[in-house]
Parts: C-alpha cells; structure tokens; sequence
C-alpha cells in the first residue's frame, strides 16, 4: 500500500460505496450518486446529459464521475461470463490505472462541498453507479473496488435501506 496515497481518505469526511441504478430510489439527501456509465438510464440523466437534478428524495440525480466511465464501445463479449478473461474489463482496468486516483477522487469531494454548500443539504456519502447487480461478476464494479483497494481504500458495496 502507497502510504502517500492512502492519507487522502483520513482528510476527508466522505465515504465512497458503490450499488446499481435501481437503488438510486433508495438513496437519501446526504447521498451523491455519480454515475460510471456510458449511457446512464434517461430516468437518471434525463434528456439533457448537462443538467442535474433534485428527485422528489432531493437526492441530486445526472451526475457522472467522467474519469471511470469505460471509454471503450465494446461490450463484454465473454459467452461464459470470465471477467478475467474479458477483453473489456482488461481495458477498464488498464484505463483505471493510468488515472491519478487522488486526483480524481478530491475532485468530486470538491463537488460534494460545493453542492453542499448551494443547496444546504449536507452530503457525507458518494456513491458510484453501476448497471450490474453486486452477483454479476462480469461488472465495473469488481475493477473499481480492486482500484480502490489498490489505493488503500475500501469502495463498500452500499447497504440499502427500503
């Protein structure tokens, strides 16, 4: 563990978890959802990719988190579902580790500040959106949470409340 890195999360007062988009009706107000997609459901992005939203939980919807987006077009062509044989998932992989992790996270930590501070709601979770459920292991979710780790945090699998 880079021990340089690692200090990023001890200056911070936000936790980083990570669930699909079906949960974003789950949420509450002091959750920021970011999405990773590609193409984010019209429901969370709405038409306009460049507005975002309060839903009726004011929980901010349309945001995305640019830097884990795959920037690939092909879709997962594994028949027996191996991610670690999937030609995709090593590309996600090896995007996600030419970004300068503590960059990225700060950034949105700033963002999460800053829509606390205009909308006076106080956010202290962001949460990363996947399209997957946690059991599919052919997901982005598995190479987040490994780039996580490798960064000397844990990216928890969010613990919805229904």
């Amino acid at each position: 563990i880079n021990l340089q890195r690692s200090n990023w999360r001890m200056h911070s007062n936000f936790k980083w978890s990570i669930t699909y988009f079906y949960n974003v009706r789950h949420l509450t107000k002091n959750q920021m959802p970011l999405s990773t997609a590609m193409f984010p459901p019209t429901w969370y992005a709405e038409s306009n990719k460049s507005k975002a939203f309060l839903d009726n939980n004011l929980v901010i919807n349309g945001l995305t988190i640019h830097e884990f987006v795959p920037k690939s077009a092909e879709e997962c062509p594994c028949i027996k579902k191996n991610p670690d044989e999937c030609s995709f998932l090593k590309m996600y992989r090896k995007q996600l580790h030419e970004l300068n992790f503590e960059k990225v996270i700060q950034s949105y930590q700033e963002l999460a500040r800053k829509i606390s501070s205009i909308t006076n709601i106080e956010i202290d979770e962001i949460v990363l959106l996947v399209y997957e459920k946690p059991t599919n292991v052919c997901s982005e979710r598995v190479a987040l949470k490994e780039l996580f780790h490798e960064n000397g945090q844990i990216l928890e699998e969010l613990e919805v409340t229904k």
